[in-house]
Protein backbone atom coordinates (compact mmCIF):
# COMPACT_ATOMS: atom_id res chain seq x y z
CA UNK A 1 0.00 0.00 0.00
CA UNK A 2 1.43 3.30 -0.81
CA UNK A 3 2.28 5.78 1.68
CA UNK A 4 2.04 8.65 -0.11
CA UNK A 5 -1.57 9.69 0.28
CA UNK A 6 -2.69 8.12 3.45
CA UNK A 7 -6.18 6.93 3.97
CA UNK A 8 -7.86 6.47 7.20
CA UNK A 9 -8.52 8.71 10.68
CA UNK A 10 -5.96 10.97 10.97
CA UNK A 11 -4.32 10.50 7.99
CA UNK A 12 -5.94 13.02 5.83
CA UNK A 13 -4.54 16.48 5.20
CA UNK A 14 -7.19 19.38 2.82
CA UNK A 15 -5.60 21.20 -0.01
CA UNK A 16 -6.86 24.72 0.04
CA UNK A 17 -10.01 25.79 -0.85
CA UNK A 18 -10.77 27.47 -4.19
CA UNK A 19 -14.35 29.67 -3.85
CA UNK A 20 -15.82 30.88 -7.33
CA UNK A 21 -15.55 34.79 -7.82
CA UNK A 22 -18.66 36.62 -8.68
CA UNK A 23 -18.89 39.26 -11.19
CA UNK A 24 -21.34 41.97 -10.52
CA UNK A 25 -23.94 42.26 -13.23
CA UNK A 26 -25.50 45.85 -13.74
CA UNK A 27 -29.44 45.18 -13.77
CA UNK A 28 -30.77 45.99 -17.00
CA UNK A 29 -33.31 49.22 -17.69
CA UNK A 30 -35.67 46.98 -19.99
CA UNK A 31 -36.13 43.29 -19.68
CA UNK A 32 -34.58 41.96 -22.53
CA UNK A 33 -36.68 38.95 -23.49
CA UNK A 34 -39.05 41.98 -24.19
CA UNK A 35 -36.78 43.93 -26.39
CA UNK A 36 -35.73 40.90 -28.05
CA UNK A 37 -39.45 39.94 -28.57
CA UNK A 38 -40.26 43.02 -29.91
CA UNK A 39 -37.26 43.37 -32.21
CA UNK A 40 -38.92 40.49 -33.89
CA UNK A 41 -42.35 41.92 -34.04
CA UNK A 42 -40.84 45.24 -35.62
CA UNK A 43 -37.88 43.16 -37.62
CA UNK A 44 -35.44 46.17 -36.08
CA UNK A 45 -35.65 47.64 -39.38
CA UNK A 46 -37.93 50.51 -40.13
CA UNK A 47 -35.77 53.35 -42.08
CA UNK A 48 -33.24 52.84 -39.82
CA UNK A 49 -34.53 54.00 -36.15
CA UNK A 50 -33.76 52.58 -33.15
CA UNK A 51 -36.12 51.15 -30.58
CA UNK A 52 -35.55 53.93 -27.93
CA UNK A 53 -36.60 52.21 -24.18
CA UNK A 54 -39.75 55.32 -23.45
CA UNK A 55 -42.48 52.84 -23.81
CA UNK A 56 -43.01 49.39 -21.71
CA UNK A 57 -42.76 47.27 -24.42
CA UNK A 58 -44.85 44.89 -22.55
CA UNK A 59 -47.83 46.69 -23.28
CA UNK A 60 -47.09 46.78 -26.80
CA UNK A 61 -46.18 42.83 -26.90
CA UNK A 62 -49.26 41.85 -25.01
CA UNK A 63 -51.38 44.25 -27.97
CA UNK A 64 -49.27 42.26 -30.45
CA UNK A 65 -51.11 39.08 -29.60
CA UNK A 66 -54.48 40.42 -30.46
CA UNK A 67 -54.70 40.75 -34.24
CA UNK A 68 -58.15 42.37 -33.42
CA UNK A 69 -56.57 45.01 -31.23
CA UNK A 70 -54.14 45.83 -33.57
CA UNK A 71 -56.57 45.99 -36.36
CA UNK A 72 -58.35 48.12 -34.35
CA UNK A 73 -55.59 50.90 -33.41
CA UNK A 74 -54.97 50.56 -36.84
CA UNK A 75 -57.91 52.03 -37.99
CA UNK A 76 -57.57 54.68 -35.38
CA UNK A 77 -53.94 55.79 -37.15
CA UNK A 78 -55.64 55.40 -40.78
CA UNK A 79 -58.29 57.82 -39.61
CA UNK A 80 -56.14 60.08 -37.71
CA UNK A 81 -54.22 60.29 -41.24
CA UNK A 82 -51.30 57.46 -40.45
CA UNK A 83 -50.48 54.92 -43.39
CA UNK A 84 -50.44 51.67 -41.68
CA UNK A 85 -50.06 49.75 -45.29
CA UNK A 86 -52.10 47.45 -43.68
CA UNK A 87 -49.30 45.92 -42.00
CA UNK A 88 -49.52 44.67 -38.06
CA UNK A 89 -46.25 45.44 -37.89
CA UNK A 90 -45.99 49.01 -39.48
CA UNK A 91 -48.89 49.62 -36.57
CA UNK A 92 -46.53 48.65 -33.88
CA UNK A 93 -43.81 50.67 -35.39
CA UNK A 94 -45.63 53.86 -35.62
CA UNK A 95 -47.22 53.60 -32.00
CA UNK A 96 -43.90 52.68 -30.86
CA UNK A 97 -41.62 55.28 -33.01
CA UNK A 98 -43.97 58.18 -33.85
CA UNK A 99 -42.57 61.54 -32.00
CA UNK A 100 -46.21 62.42 -31.77
CA UNK A 101 -47.92 58.99 -31.48
CA UNK A 102 -45.46 57.60 -29.17
CA UNK A 103 -46.35 60.00 -26.53
CA UNK A 104 -49.69 59.28 -26.39
CA UNK A 105 -49.08 55.60 -26.04
CA UNK A 106 -46.62 56.34 -23.32
CA UNK A 107 -48.35 58.65 -21.39
CA UNK A 108 -52.06 56.03 -21.73
CA UNK A 109 -50.12 52.35 -21.73
CA UNK A 110 -51.02 52.19 -18.28
CA UNK A 111 -54.86 51.68 -19.45
CA UNK A 112 -53.66 49.06 -21.89
CA UNK A 113 -55.15 48.04 -25.80
CA UNK A 114 -58.39 50.68 -24.07
CA UNK A 115 -56.74 53.47 -22.87
CA UNK A 116 -54.51 53.65 -25.84
CA UNK A 117 -57.47 53.53 -28.17
CA UNK A 118 -59.40 55.79 -26.77
CA UNK A 119 -56.74 58.39 -26.20
CA UNK A 120 -55.50 58.02 -30.12
CA UNK A 121 -59.58 59.19 -30.53
CA UNK A 122 -59.33 61.93 -28.22
CA UNK A 123 -56.29 63.36 -30.21
CA UNK A 124 -58.45 63.24 -33.36
CA UNK A 125 -59.78 66.53 -34.38
CA UNK A 126 -61.01 66.35 -38.09
CA UNK A 127 -60.07 70.03 -39.32
CA UNK A 128 -61.32 68.91 -42.86
CA UNK A 129 -64.64 68.40 -41.74
CA UNK A 130 -67.39 70.43 -43.07
CA UNK A 131 -70.65 70.67 -41.13
CA UNK A 132 -73.74 69.90 -42.55
CA UNK A 133 -75.09 72.14 -44.76
CA UNK A 134 -78.95 72.97 -45.61
CA UNK A 135 -80.28 71.64 -49.25
CA UNK A 136 -80.23 74.75 -51.36
CA UNK A 137 -83.67 75.28 -53.74
CA UNK A 138 -83.21 74.04 -56.94
CA UNK A 139 -84.92 76.13 -59.78
CA UNK A 140 -85.39 75.22 -63.33
CA UNK A 141 -85.64 77.70 -66.12
CA UNK A 142 -86.86 77.63 -69.25
CA UNK A 143 -85.79 80.24 -71.97
CA UNK A 144 -88.24 82.12 -74.54
CA UNK A 145 -87.38 83.53 -77.44
CA UNK A 146 -88.51 87.39 -76.88
CA UNK A 147 -89.90 87.30 -80.38
CA UNK A 148 -91.58 84.08 -80.55
CA UNK A 149 -92.99 85.60 -77.22
CA UNK A 150 -93.84 88.79 -79.09
CA UNK A 151 -95.53 87.31 -81.64
CA UNK A 152 -97.86 86.00 -79.08
CA UNK A 153 -98.36 89.36 -77.38
CA UNK A 154 -99.01 90.24 -80.80
CA UNK A 155 -102.11 87.11 -81.22
CA UNK A 156 -103.81 88.44 -77.48
CA UNK A 157 -103.59 91.96 -78.33
CA UNK A 158 -105.52 91.29 -81.92
CA UNK A 159 -108.14 89.36 -79.54
CA UNK A 160 -108.77 91.83 -77.50
CA UNK A 161 -108.26 95.09 -79.11
CA UNK A 162 -109.30 93.60 -82.69
CA UNK A 163 -105.50 95.05 -83.93
CA UNK A 164 -101.94 94.30 -83.55
CA UNK A 165 -100.29 96.49 -81.41
CA UNK A 166 -97.50 98.70 -81.84
CA UNK A 167 -93.74 97.85 -81.81
CA UNK A 168 -93.82 100.15 -78.74
CA UNK A 169 -96.60 98.40 -76.86
CA UNK A 170 -95.49 94.73 -77.65
CA UNK A 171 -91.77 95.66 -76.69
CA UNK A 172 -93.40 97.38 -73.01
CA UNK A 173 -95.27 94.01 -72.64
CA UNK A 174 -92.29 91.63 -73.41
CA UNK A 175 -90.28 93.10 -71.07
CA UNK A 176 -92.70 93.14 -68.55
CA UNK A 177 -94.23 89.33 -69.27
CA UNK A 178 -90.73 87.80 -70.42
CA UNK A 179 -89.09 87.52 -67.01
CA UNK A 180 -91.86 86.17 -65.32
CA UNK A 181 -91.94 83.28 -67.74
CA UNK A 182 -88.18 82.80 -67.69
CA UNK A 183 -88.86 82.49 -63.36
CA UNK A 184 -88.64 78.79 -64.07
CA UNK A 185 -90.19 75.99 -61.67
CA UNK A 186 -88.64 76.24 -58.32
CA UNK A 187 -87.99 73.02 -56.12
CA UNK A 188 -87.52 72.90 -52.49
CA UNK A 189 -86.26 70.04 -50.10
CA UNK A 190 -86.70 70.10 -46.51
CA UNK A 191 -87.02 67.75 -43.61
CA UNK A 192 -90.45 67.54 -42.36
CA UNK A 193 -91.52 65.12 -39.07
CA UNK A 194 -93.79 63.03 -40.22
CA UNK A 195 -96.80 63.08 -37.61
CA UNK A 196 -97.87 59.46 -38.29
CA UNK A 197 -94.42 58.24 -37.84
CA UNK A 198 -92.78 60.70 -35.94
CA UNK A 199 -89.52 60.41 -38.32
CA UNK A 200 -87.61 63.07 -40.11
CA UNK A 201 -88.83 62.99 -43.91
CA UNK A 202 -87.44 64.93 -46.95
CA UNK A 203 -90.41 66.25 -48.50
CA UNK A 204 -89.76 68.09 -52.18
CA UNK A 205 -91.80 70.98 -52.53
CA UNK A 206 -92.40 72.41 -56.34
CA UNK A 207 -93.38 75.67 -56.95
CA UNK A 208 -94.13 75.79 -61.32
CA UNK A 209 -92.92 79.24 -62.60
CA UNK A 210 -95.92 81.09 -65.11
CA UNK A 211 -96.99 79.60 -68.06
CA UNK A 212 -97.61 80.84 -71.43
CA UNK A 213 -100.95 79.67 -71.38
CA UNK A 214 -100.85 81.50 -68.21
CA UNK A 215 -99.11 84.42 -69.28
CA UNK A 216 -101.77 84.89 -71.64
CA UNK A 217 -104.46 85.50 -69.54
CA UNK A 218 -102.35 87.96 -67.74
CA UNK A 219 -101.36 89.94 -70.72
CA UNK A 220 -105.20 90.11 -72.34
CA UNK A 221 -105.98 91.76 -68.39
CA UNK A 222 -103.03 93.83 -69.09
CA UNK A 223 -104.46 94.78 -72.45
CA UNK A 224 -108.11 95.75 -70.90
CA UNK A 225 -106.60 97.68 -68.11
CA UNK A 226 -104.04 99.94 -70.60
CA UNK A 227 -106.03 100.57 -73.43
CA UNK A 228 -109.99 100.44 -72.51
CA UNK A 229 -110.88 102.52 -75.69
CA UNK A 230 -109.39 100.61 -77.59
CA UNK A 231 -110.98 97.62 -76.05
CA UNK A 232 -114.45 99.13 -75.64
CA UNK A 233 -114.75 100.11 -79.28
CA UNK A 234 -113.66 96.30 -80.31
CA UNK A 235 -116.45 94.65 -77.65
CA UNK A 236 -118.87 96.96 -79.89
CA UNK A 237 -117.46 96.07 -83.03
CA UNK A 238 -118.27 92.42 -81.74
CA UNK A 239 -121.58 93.18 -80.11
CA UNK A 240 -122.70 94.64 -83.19
CA UNK A 241 -121.59 92.27 -85.39
CA UNK A 242 -123.20 89.66 -83.52
CA UNK A 243 -126.46 91.29 -83.22
CA UNK A 244 -126.21 91.23 -87.07
CA UNK A 245 -126.19 87.76 -87.37
CA UNK A 246 -128.41 86.74 -85.31
CA UNK A 247 -130.99 89.22 -86.99
CA UNK A 248 -130.50 88.16 -90.35
CA UNK A 249 -130.67 84.67 -88.88
CA UNK A 250 -127.23 83.81 -90.20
Amino acid sequence: MSTTNPVGPGKYTPGPIVRPTQTPVATPALNPNSVSGLDKVLGNRFGGLTITPQIQYDVLLDLAKSDANILALGKVLDKIGYTTRNSKATILSILADDPIVSVIVKNNQAGGFIGIRDALLRDYTPVNVTTDEPTLPSRTISKVDPEAFGNVISSVFEKVAMKKGNKEQIDALVKEFLPKLEGGTLTEVKKVKNPKTGKLENVTTVTPGMSQETAKISIEEKIKELYPEEVDVASRINFNSWLDKNSRGV
